[in-house]
């Protein structure tokens, strides 16, 4: 089912979702408000999500390694989609000795890369962006982004309730792993692409999830919780 875009307030700047993206996890929240899943439940500080439907920015899905200090985010490198993620060797703070520790005395990687998917309600105008370092919660933008694929060159966006799953794991008991699950695809408003003299449609090449879906790596986390 597909219905064209309704009318959002002139305020929301689509774009500027990601320019404030990266500033968010620190707590910072702007004109987007921060968006985690963990143990089963999507939050926005002390608001539950889960079963909210919110429009999908698919193309806006973006990866931001982010560097932490005295557990707070001093710098940040953000990586759109189609562009791959920097080496962790490339991005410096080498030496595990000038580490911060944890509380078990443990040396602290400063930095950590996570992903983030903008999220809009069409009804208030509320701008969300759902960050994750998970294997979960990146399978769950992998999996959305992989159904997007074969909408965007359409000009169409997901519209997604926000849901939760489980499964069990042989070492760690049963793990939740968020779900963005699709209840409707809407027009995005932005010129069409020409389709070919063969019917098909040619891809967006400003759009790089019909271009082509850069392949989201699987971290060593298993849940959804910030570390920082």
């Amino acid at each position: 089912m597909t219905t064209n875009l309704p009318t959002i307030p002139t305020t929301t700047d689509l774009a500027a979702l990601m320019t404030s993206a990266a500033s968010l996890i620190d707590g910072k929240l702007s004109d987007a408000t921060r968006c985690a899943y963990a143990k089963g439940i999507f939050a926005a500080g002390l608001t539950h999500m889960n079963g909210r439907q919110l429009l999908a920015l698919v193309h806006l899905v973006a990866a931001i390694h982010q560097k932490w200090q005295g557990n707070r985010n001093v710098a940040n490198r953000v990586y759109p989609m189609g562009t791959e993620p920097a080496r962790r060797d490339d991005l410096g703070d080498l030496d595990s000795d000038q580490w911060e520790r944890d509380k078990n005395g443990v040396p602290r990687d400063p930095w950590s890369l996570v992903y983030v998917l903008p999220l809009l309600d069409q009804k208030t105008g509320e701008e969300f962006v759902f960050h994750t370092r998970s294997h979960g919660g990146r399978g769950a933008i992998a999996k959305l982004m992989r159904a997007s694929a074969r909408k965007r060159h359409l000009g169409l966006l997901p519209i997604v309730s926000l849901e939760t799953d489980s499964y069990k794991h042989e070492s760690f008991g049963k793990i939740d792993v968020p779900v963005f699950k699709v209840v409707e695809w809407i027009d995005d408003g932005q010129p069409k692409v020409e389709r070919t003299q063969f019917g098909s449609t040619s891809k967006r090449a400003d759009d790089p999830i019909s271009s082509g879906i850069t392949k989201i790596a699987p971290p060593k986390e298993l849940n959804d919780e910030i570390a920082y």
